[in-house]
Formats: structure tokens, C-alpha cells, sequence
């Protein structure tokens, strides 16, 4: 499988935030002193075949960041593009930078901001997009080491990998756009050398979202529980008692959902996080919920009252506490001013925060470390949405 990516180490000049039109979609990982984060933008919006994945660090707990410490940008001229960035720490300490190779249709041209939302927009998505890798081994050091971007497979990955009981790592992959009968995954039975692909859970009934991002949790040995980005208004649930050799019939849960993605992990403590936009009337409320049972959400805490907040990704580090990141008015589709020329003031943010498990038990942020939703990385360039 030939690479159309192009890297771009610690660039110094063409994709500061001062020249960013718009930037979205961030991922988390703490590696231990150092946080890490990722995002995707370029062009005016998504998609563009200017879009490009971004990669950044802290190494003082996110007051300061090298921004952007790694650009990976796809050959345009041969109509392919960078997008869905996402970073993971595997159990053997190594950091994984993915992203997607994604194919624009030859000959059509860039979207205009009127295609944004009609099912003209599915034209710009392929669904044999393809899924990319960088592994650093030593994500701590000053100058990190990182291997070149390595094929893993066809389809998007949204979200972290889950490492199951059985010592196999789960792929929560899809295809954008392919609205296939059944949901499918990645297996990887050998540390991430080679990948099998799985049929998953059924479709949901009269789900016609076309970007599925699936996530999963284990909840005991071979307990696993599949859920997805729907079209309903809810996210939707599937659960396997076997690894995924048979799975139950997909149907709602009691979870609301504006059709956007969002963020689940098991912590710790045996307790599930769930990140999410509660409401089915738009991208409003961004808050934290925990689940004794993954199925039943006791506790939550809000963290962003704005609308247009979405993508939400998270880690837990050593200490038990948790990060989590997510953008909000990511472009100027967003706050509109109309009388200016369809100029925005949109926050066009990337937001991060940090608490523990009690903080979302008492619905606040109490303890000593945790530390409010705050903004750490922007696109400033107030450019006009088309």
C-alpha cells in the first residue's frame, strides 16, 4: 500500500494557529510528564484537500504547548487529504499517532459551504479510506523517535484501540458512507503486527448515519459492550459474551445523542466514563458521566454549556486522573454573522480539562488537581466562510 503522507517535523512556518482557518476533531494521551494531542484542519473547513493532521505537546500539565510539533499533511494532487487524527498508549509504552489516508472523488471539486449540509457532502467521503500509523517508542524523550506511517488498514479509526482479556487489541474501525448491514472491526492478535478483519453487531433498524464511529468496552472476560454513532437521536448499544463471536441485536440506549461522536473507556476502577452531548436538538452541553454498569449513568458533571462542542476523547494517567479534550464552533459554520459578510465569530477551540471520578460523583470540580475546561489551542485566522 503506497503512502501519499508527507511529514513536517517541528515546522517552522505555514501552519501556525494565526494561519489556521478552522481546526477540529482532537485526540488526548498522557504518557506520563508529557501530554500529547492531536487535531486535524487545513482548508476552509472539512473536507478540503488541503485538510492536514496535527500533532502537539505539553510537558508542564497543558499551560503551554509546542504547537504544532509534527504536521502530516497527503498529496493533494492526487486527490487525497489527511483527516481523523487520534493518539493511543499501547501496554507496551509505545505512543500511536494514527490518521486517514482519505480519497476525494477525481475531478470534483472543493465543497461549498451550501453542501455542508445536504446529501450532496457524501460525494467528498469514500469509504475506502484508508487508516495509517506512527509508533514512537520513547515519547518522553526531548527529540522523540517516530517510525515512518505504516498501513494498517482499510477504513476509519475514530477512537482509541481497547486492549481485551484474551491479550488481543480491538479496532474500532469503519467505513464512512458505506452503510453496510453489519458494523465491522479491527482485531490484532500479535501487538498490532497484523490486523483480521471482524463482523460486528447487526445495523441498527433504521439507522441511516453514514459515519458510524464505534466504540467498545469490556466489562468482565469477554463481556464486551459495542456502541455507535446513530441517526435516532440515541447512541445505540450491541453486547457480545463470547469476544465478538456473536453479538445481540443493536437498539437504542437510554442515552441521547445528536448524531456526534463521542467518548467511552473503562476506568481504573472498573467504573465506565462516557463523554457525550446529551440532547438530541444539537451539539449543546458537552458533560461526563460514570457508570457502575456501562448501561445506567449515576453521576455527571458538565463541562461546556455552549452549543456547537463535540468530538470528545479522553485517557485516564497513572495518578486516576482524567483528561479529556474535545472542540468546539470548530469552523465558521458556526456563529455566523450574517450582516458582515458571512464573517464568524465562531470559538473555532480545542478545550481541555482534567478531574477524577470524584469530581463527576459530586457534580463539580472539588478536588485539588483538577482543573476547569479551558482552551489550548485555536485557528485565528478570521477568514469568510466561503
Amino acid at each position: 500500500m503506497e503512502s501519499y503522507n508527507c511529514i513536517h517535523l517541528r515546522p517552522q512556518s505555514g501552519f501556525e494557529a494565526d494561519k489556521r482557518l478552522w481546526i477540529g476533531c482532537p485526540s488526548v494521551q498522557v504518557t506520563g510528564r508529557r501530554v500529547w494531542a492531536s487535531a486535524f484542519g487545513g482548508g476552509k473547513y472539512e473536507p478540503s484537500r488541503n485538510n492536514y493532521n496535527i500533532l502537539m505537546y505539553s510537558d508542564d500539565g497543558g499551560n503551554s504547548w509546542v504547537d504544532p510539533y509534527m504536521v502530516v499533511t497527503c498529496d493533494e494532487s492526487r486527490d487525497y487529504r489527511g483527516m481523523d487524527a487520534n493518539l493511543w498508549l499501547d501496554p507496551k509504552g509505545r505512543l500511536w499517532f494514527t490518521m486517514e489516508q482519505a480519497h476525494f472523488e477525481h475531478g470534483v471539486p472543493e465543497p461549498k459551504f451550501s453542501d455542508m449540509y445536504s446529501e450532496n457532502l457524501m460525494k467528498f467521503f469514500d469509504p475506502d479510506n484508508t487508516c495509517w500509523a506512527m509508533i514512537c517508542e520513547n515519547p518522553e524523550a526531548d527529540e522523540p523517535v517516530w517510525s515512518e506511517p505504516r498501513y494498517l488498514f482499510h477504513g476509519v479509526l475514530r477512537n482509541k484501540p481497547v486492549v481485551l482479556s484474551d491479550g488481543s487489541w480491538m479496532f474500532c474501525s469503519y467505513k464512512a458512507a458505506a452503510r453496510n448491514a453489519f458494523y465491522e472491526y479491527h482485531i490484532s492478535r500479535d501487538e498490532g503486527k497484523s490486523f483480521e478483519l471482524k463482523r460486528g453487531p447487526n445495523r441498527m433498524d433504521g439507522d441511516n448515519c453514514p459515519y458510524e464511529e464505534p466504540m467498545c468496552v469490556e466489562l468482565e472476560s469477554g463481556h464486551l459492550l459495542f456502541l455507535v454513532r446513530t441517526s435516532t437521536g440515541y447512541i445505540a448499544m450491541s453486547e457480545s459474551f463470547d469476544f465478538g463471536k456473536s453479538w445481540s441485536k443493536t437498539v437504542d440506549t437510554d442515552m441521547k445523542n445528536p448524531s456526534s461522536r463521542f467518548y467511552i473507556s473503562k476506568l481504573a476502577s472498573g467504573r465506565v466514563l462516557l463523554v457525550n452531548t446529551p440532547r438530541n436538538d444539537g451539539r449543546t452541553g458537552m458533560r461526563a458521566f460514570l457508570s457502575e454498569d456501562g448501561k445506567h449513568w449515576t453521576h455527571a458533571l458538565t463541562l461546556d454549556t455552549r452549543h456547537s462542542t463535540s468530538y470528545p476523547d479522553g485517557c485516564q494517567d497513572a495518578q486516576g486522573n482524567i483528561w479529556v479534550v474535545y472542540d468546539c464552533q470548530r469552523d465558521n459554520r458556526q456563529e455566523p454573522l450574517p450582516w458582515d459578510g458571512g464573517r464568524s465569530s465562531a470559538a473555532k477551540e480545542l478545550v481541555l480539562t482534567r478531574f477524577c471520578e470524584e469530581d463527576v460523583i459530586a457534580g463539580d470540580f472539588i478536588t485539588k488537581d483538577a482543573r476547569m475546561p479551558h482552551w489550548f489551542a485555536k485557528a485565528l485566522y478570521d477568514n469568510r466562510a466561503d
